[in-house]
C-alpha cells in the first residue's frame, strides 16, 4: 500500500516521535507496514520547518530517519497542470499536496491539516482516501490483510 504523506506529518513524526504520527512512521519503517510517499514539495516543507525549529543540524537525523526502502521520494516537479485542478477543494498553497497523493497514485492520504485538507469537502470529493496518522492506522489495522 502506497500512503502520500503531508509535509505537517513528517515534520510531527520528527517533532514528537512519541505522538500518533510516530506511530505512524514506525508502521511504515520498521514494520514495513506501508509505503510512504513523500514529493519534493513536502520535502521541502519539512525541511524548512524542522531547520526552522531545531536548527540546520537536526536536518541530518531528520534525513536519516527517513533513509528507508518504505519511503519513496518523487523525483519530479508536479505537473501544474495538476496542481491547479485543486483549487477548487483546497488553497492553492496546499495545492501540492493532493496533486501529490494522485500523480504517485497513492491509496491514501495522510495529514494532520484540520484547516484545509482533512475537511469534509475534500473526503468526500478527492479520489484519494483521506486520514489522520491515527484514523489511517485504525483503518489499516482493519483493512489490511496482514495478521
Amino acid at each position: 500500500m502506497r500512503v502520500f504523506v503531508d509535509a505537517c506529518v513528517l515534520i510531527a513524526t520528527f517533532l514528537k516521535p512519541d505522538g500518533t504520527s510516530g506511530e505512524f512512521k514506525k508502521e511504515a519503517l520498521h514494520r514495513k507496514a506501508f509505503t510512504m510517499v513523500v514529493s519534493k514539495e513536502v520535502l521541502q516543507e519539512s525541511v524548512r520547518a524542522i531547520g526552522a525549529r531545531r536548527g540546520k543540524s537536526a536536518l541530518w537525523v531528520f534525513y536519516q530517519e527517513l533513509d528507508s526502502d518504505q519511503v519513496e521520494f518523487l523525483t519530479e516537479d508536479l505537473p501544474p497542470e495538476s496542481l491547479r485542478r485543486w483549487v477548487a477543494l483546497v488553497p492553492p498553497r496546499d495545492c501540492h499536496v493532493l496533486a501529490g497523493a494522485v500523480f504517485s497514485q497513492a491509496d491514501a492520504l495522510v495529514s494532520l491539516d484540520e484547516d484545509h485538507i482533512l475537511t469534509r469537502i475534500v473526503r468526500q470529493r478527492f479520489s484519494v482516501l483521506v486520514f489522520t496518522p491515527l484514523e489511517f492506522l485504525v483503518w489499516f489495522s482493519k483493512h489490511s490483510s496482514r495478521s
